[in-house]
């Protein structure tokens, strides 16, 4: 665990080279039950993302959630901005993009009530596969996330793309 989130990639390689020797590569962090791939995330150490999608298998959970709130990899990495970590792992078919923590709360949703403008572009550009109107357990959607929490460029990059949020403001409170 302390190897990704310090991002020691000879030391994720080697350990992941001898993962037939009983390592667990999915251990968790005490306190809130996060993974190796959960931190490299989170601390936006792409190479080792990178790394971990290439050498994924059926021993790696890359859609573990921690244990308090829920939080998946991917969430983490939009909430605190890691941009490239984010573009990798929506290019990835093995991620669950639309997941929802406990509270319901999707990637974007956290994108977007943090302020991370370029994640939520990035998420735009794969509208696709993204469920843009998804509401979490309180009934609120991203763009409702991010008026609530002043962020303007957020907002106003989601209204210049209201041609794909359809359910803009209907039920805010």
């Amino acid at each position: 665990i302390r190897a990704c989130y310090n991002g020691h990639k000879d030391v994720v390689q080697l350990l992941l080279n001898h993962s037939d020797r009983s390592i667990d590569l999915n251990a968790r962090e005490e306190d809130i039950g996060a993974t190796a791939f959960m931190f490299a995330c989170y601390k936006g150490h792409k190479d080792i993302v990178q790394f971990l999608l290439d050498h994924s298998n059926p021993n790696i959970e890359l859609n573990a959630k921690t244990n308090i709130l829920g939080m998946t990899a991917f969430m983490l990495a939009c909430q605190n901005g890691q941009k490239d970590v984010v573009q990798l792992l929506l290019n990835s078919s093995n991620i669950k993009v639309n997941a929802k923590d406990n509270r319901g709360k999707t990637a974007l949703m956290y994108a977007c009530q943090s302020g991370r403008q370029d994640i939520v572009q990035l998420f735009l550009e794969n509208s696709t596969k993204i469920e843009l109107n998804a509401r979490d357990d309180y009934g609120k959607t991203a763009l409702m996330r991010a008026c609530k929490n002043g962020n303007i460029e957020v907002v106003q990059l989601l209204l210049n793309h209201s041609d794909i949020i359809i359910d803009l403001m209907s039920h805010y409170y």
